[in-house]
């Protein structure tokens, strides 16, 4: 195991090998504050323009060794496809992540005339291959590229009004059951382009799925089939991610046969490990504003030792890395998970 590469780190232990030391690495998009001052991007440019979204992904490993490359940086890619309107922000002097501006569903009463498309090659979808294949190209060899699709759950919340949506879990779970397994092949299609692609591992972004907003029955009935449909489906090591307060189904997250699991600051992890054991890979769990904003590069070094004593097996944010994130918070996370990583990594400890 001496001189692994990033990349031989990453995927040997989503692959069930032993490896060196966690990895410092991410399930969102790569794109840091920082790059973008460097490059002099406008942030809306560089949802459109592959060589563009290519270096920004790997800025981080270059300027700090964060220990991979991953694309799309914003949740927005399905819907756009399905046919929402984007507000990318092209006017704003302020870099901030597009959102969704004009929604397909209004009403519970229009579930059943939305179809997903066959073809995914459209969109966005295709300036995400391209900077996957250009970042492969570039730094393939030396880090893990990574990708993300949303989860079907977290994609009708981008094509639903919300509150309607939450609404028609409770009292018609069946329409919500019947959107979700008309977004799941598509989902499983645009996974498949991101590895056609290149991609070497995907992150399955199910962020509403937390009990913040349903139940562990909701997810259980409504949720947890459709992740395994997409899971199964995989080529490559696939981390199943939910944000929140995920305690009461870790367990069902381990359940879905996921690679990994990734959790958020919410999550208490000494019970999460209480809960499913201390086999299954579990990722997280950095505060990307309250610490790696906020703090101080010792306060960033203290949260990555105690997110390694904790139990993670790799150290990732627990959501998008805000763009206000100073350069050296960023690089103190990753130097204190080289300094700390094989000392305090539990799996090392109990091999």
């Amino acid at each position: 195991m001496d001189n692994l590469s990033s990349k031989q780190r990453v995927l040997g232990l989503l692959n069930g090998e032993k490896v060196d030391r966690p990895a410092c690495y991410s399930g969102t998009g790569t794109a840091w504050g920082a790059a973008l001052e460097h490059y002099g991007y406008n942030f809306a440019d560089t949802h459109h323009d592959p060589g563009k979204m290519a270096n920004l992904a790997t800025f981080p490993y270059e300027t700090a060794g964060f220990e991979c490359a991953l694309i799309p940086f914003d949740i927005c890619v399905e819907a756009e496809l399905m046919g929402c309107e984007i507000n990318y922000f092209r006017n704003n002097n302020e870099s901030i992540y597009p959102n969704i501006k004009k929604r397909l569903i209004m009403k519970a009463n229009e579930i059943e005339g939305v179809e997903a498309p066959d073809e995914v090659m459209a969109g966005r979808i295709p300036v995400v291959c391209e900077a996957i294949k250009q970042t492969k190209a570039k730094y393939g060899d030396q880090i893990a590229i990574g990708a993300h699709i949303l989860g079907p759950f977290t994609l009708a919340t981008n094509l639903m009004d919300f509150n309607e949506l939450l609404m028609t879990v409770f009292k018609a779970p069946d329409k919500v059951q019947g959107l979700l397994k008309k977004l799941t092949p598509l989902l499983i299609k645009v996974a498949a382009a991101y590895v056609d692609a290149g991609a070497d591992y995907i992150s399955l972004r199910e962020m509403s799925g937390t009990t913040d907003l349903i139940s562990p029955k909701q997810f259980n009935q409504l949720l947890r089939p459709e992740l395994i449909k997409i899971i199964q489906q995989s080529n490559v090591p696939i981390i199943l991610h939910i944000c929140g307060n995920t305690n009461k189904i870790v367990s069902h997250m381990a359940d879905c046969q996921a690679n990994a699991i990734s959790v958020e600051t919410r999550n208490d992890l000494a019970k999460t490990r209480q809960d499913i054991g201390s086999k299954p890979l579990v990722f997280g769990n950095i505060d990307g504003f309250g610490v790696l904003v906020k703090g101080t590069p010792e306060e960033v070094e203290k949260e990555v030792s105690n997110c390694l004593r904790s139990g993670v097996d790799a150290v990732w944010p627990g959501c998008e890395i805000s763009l206000k994130a100073p350069l050296e918070n960023l690089k103190a996370m990753v130097r204190a998970v080289e300094k700390h990583g094989s000392s305090e990594w539990r799996r090392s400890a109990n091999s």
